[in-house]
């Protein structure tokens, strides 16, 4: 799926900071592992994700952060609720509109 805002699973290997991956996360989306699907497959229908939050120890560790704290912290209060957001024109990488859709997303949650 293109639009992250339209997206109700995520499914990865690892922790990723890229444009849907902090999309995902902002919303609440869960972000799940590869065997979500493996299992899925398997029984020929999705399985609940709960048991399939992604665990990346090392990018938990990197990043000081737990996936499954921050997903239920996006559940129960808007990631950049209270803040105010500049952007400026001469931002470097990810694109200005990539930007701007996080922060839509991140203010909004987008449901």
């Amino acid at each position: 799926m293109e639009d992250p805002a339209q997206c109700t699973v995520l499914v990865t290997d690892k922790v990723r900071r890229t444009y849907k991956f902090l999309c995902a996360l902002a919303k609440s989306v869960p972000i799940v592992a590869i065997d979500w699907l493996t299992e899925s497959k398997t029984k020929k229908e999705f399985i609940d994700w709960e048991k399939h939050i992604l665990k990346d120890l090392e990018a938990e560790t990197k990043y000081d952060f737990k996936l499954r704290e921050s997903l239920d912290k996006a559940r129960e209060k808007k990631m950049l609720d209270g803040y105010i957001v500049v952007l400026t024109p001469n931002i470097g990488p990810p694109p200005i509109k990539e930007l701007k859709g996080n922060i839509e997303i991140f203010l909004y949650q987008l449901i």
